[in-house]
């Protein structure tokens, strides 16, 4: 999958991914970073991500903790909100169709394709 970069689409991206993401369960920050990258998100940087969840916890999509870590610093561990979990199903059943309209598409694409070979 090719990376994305971090303008326009690309934040719409990474915070529905932020969304799934915590759906499946909390997590901090460095932890969801990384988790990003299997969505093809690759490259953002630590600021744009707490941009990111500030927002969608402004929105009251997300909620967030501070736990305790042992023998370092408190972390902020973030969660899905109902509020955030209602988003997460809408945009799925966007996403569902839309998927089904890139299909339409790539299927006549492949038809051009095949009669202008």
């Amino acid at each position: 999958m090719a990376a994305m970069t971090v303008v326009g689409a690309g934040s719409a991206w990474i915070r529905v991914c932020l969304l799934l993401l915590l759906g499946e369960r909390p997590a901090h920050g460095y932890e969801l970073l990384q988790s990003l990258e299997r969505f093809g998100v690759h490259g953002v940087d630590t600021g744009t991500l707490y941009r990111i969840l500030r927002r969608t916890e402004r929105d009251g999509l997300t909620r967030s903790d501070w736990e305790p870590a042992g023998a370092g610093p408190a972390r902020r561990i973030y969660g899905l909100t109902a509020k955030g979990r209602r988003a997460l199903d809408d945009v799925t059943r966007e996403l569902e169709e839309s998927q089904h309209l890139v299909g339409l598409f790539l299927a006549r694409a492949h038809e051009l394709a095949l009669t202008n070979s």
